[in-house]
């Protein structure tokens, strides 16, 4: 009898499947809230609010682009909030290194554990690493790749 494959792989698989939701040519991330429980609590991924319509405007336009886009972290954590009302002792999992901002929104609502794959290097740069670590510790919080 094969072994059924860990929790961390299959959550981390459904944060990769998730980002391939998001339009952005440059970077495609997904996140994935669980409850300790190992019950999927929400999903997101990076995108414009859902009142605004993705095509229409300019992905390649990057200052647009940056001024119009939540991060998959935060909309996992919107629709997370609004379907559970509390996120507390969550799990998120993310295919890529969370920014130190996506970071400190994650600490806030009580997730304590935020596990993630491999680095993109357009969504992370050293220096928002070490703030992001720098947060996680004073947190806290644990901050694991897989």
């Amino acid at each position: 009898m094969r072994e059924p494959k860990k929790w961390d792989n299959v959550f981390m698989d459904m944060a990769f499947a998730v980002a391939q939701r998001s339009k952005d040519p440059s970077s495609q991330c997904g996140a994935v809230i669980v409850a300790p429980n190992n019950a999927v609590i929400s999903v997101g991924f990076n995108g414009p609010p859902v009142c605004i319509d993705d095509r229409s405007f300019d992905w390649l336009n990057r200052s647009l682009k940056y001024s119009l886009v939540i991060h998959a972290e935060l909309n996992a954590i919107f629709f997370g909030l609004m379907a559970r009302g509390s996120l507390d002792g969550c799990t998120l999992y993310t295919n890529a290194f969370p920014c130190s901002k996506c970071v400190i929104h994650i600490s806030a609502v009580g997730i304590k554990k935020v596990v993630y794959g491999p680095i993109q290097p357009i969504v992370c740069d050293m220096a928002d690493r070490e703030c992001t670590e720098a947060i996680v510790k004073m947190a806290g919080m644990e901050l694991r790749r897989i």
